[in-house]
């Protein structure tokens, strides 16, 4: 049964708790339900795919990205200038921005759905898995660091300058941890579970 034929979209991507992103003759994108209904006559210029997750989707619109919830409301407004599309834990979203200071430098960010920055672009890396332990991994100016869900660091990897060369014995360390020649009995017929090999050192 056809629910849905409508000669003013162009496409209608997949539905995601029962709502769909279908992009109009304008190029501007509207939320519709299963039914094909508009729900909102607010339009957004892009969305971040799938689309809704867990009742919340990013969309695009002059001021940036922001978050709505599936009956077009804005649970963020837009003010973010380039996101990450998960919500991690139904709370959080990575962000990109310019880091403190600087005027070209960009770095990662994390942010909660109401706009609270929880850790400001400072960091090279972060992992996509979010907090787990309630604690996010991530890499700041090259050193392995651990975030709470506060923003705080809890453990950093010391940097590497300032430490003593430490001594190593290169000729163990080079030295193979085995040798291995598997020479089979000729004698024994090519039935039995001998069988000749050129597995020489």
């Amino acid at each position: 049964e056809v629910v849905l034929d409508s000669p003013y979209y162009d496409m209608i991507y997949d539905f995601c708790n029962n709502r769909a992103f279908a992009i109009g003759l304008e190029d501007n994108y509207s939320i519709i339900d299963t039914k094909g209904n508009v729900l909102a006559a607010q339009r957004f210029q892009s969305f971040a795919r799938p689309g809704f997750k867990n009742g919340l989707a990013f969309v695009y619109t002059d001021g940036g990205w922001g978050i709505i919830d599936t009956m077009a409301n804005y649970v963020l407004k837009p003010s973010f200038g380039e996101v990450n599309s998960d919500i991690i834990d139904g709370r959080f979203f990575f962000f990109t921005d310019k880091k403190p200071g600087s005027t070209d430098a960009f770095a990662l960010g994390v942010a909660d759905i109401s706009g609270r920055i929880i850790i400001p672009p400072i960091a090279d890396d972060l992992d996509d898995a979010g907090f787990v332990g309630a604690l996010l991994k991530a890499s700041v100016e090259g050193k392995l660091t651990y975030f709470n869900r506060q923003g705080k660091i809890v453990w950093q990897e010391k940097s590497g300058k300032g430490r003593k060369p430490v001594a190593m014995n290169v000729d163990y360390m080079n030295r193979a941890y085995c040798y291995a020649n598997s020479m089979a009995d000729t004698s024994k017929s090519l039935h039995t579970k001998y069988r000749r090999s050129k597995n020489f050192p």
